[in-house]
């Protein structure tokens, strides 16, 4: 994750980023991919692995799944 994502999620408590997860990212998998690479710090080839896709997949769904989160905060 990079350091602008990084002091960005650091700015608010962890139970608002779920919130707004929740509430912005209507995919399940998506939701829990998000979370898992926000909150968890966990990377994208570790979510790849995780989800059963390709590395490329698997940023470009993160990637669109910020892109929705962050316009609404």
């Amino acid at each position: 994750m990079s350091q602008n994502y990084k002091k960005i999620v650091d700015s608010l408590p962890r139970d608002e980023w779920i919130r707004n997860i929740t509430q912005w990212i209507h995919n399940e998998s998506d939701r829990k991919m998000l979370q898992r690479q926000l909150l968890d710090g966990k990377s994208i080839e570790t979510i790849a692995e995780e989800y059963d896709l390709s590395t490329v997949q698997a940023q470009k769904r993160l990637q669109k799944a910020r892109e929705q989160l962050f316009s609404h905060i």
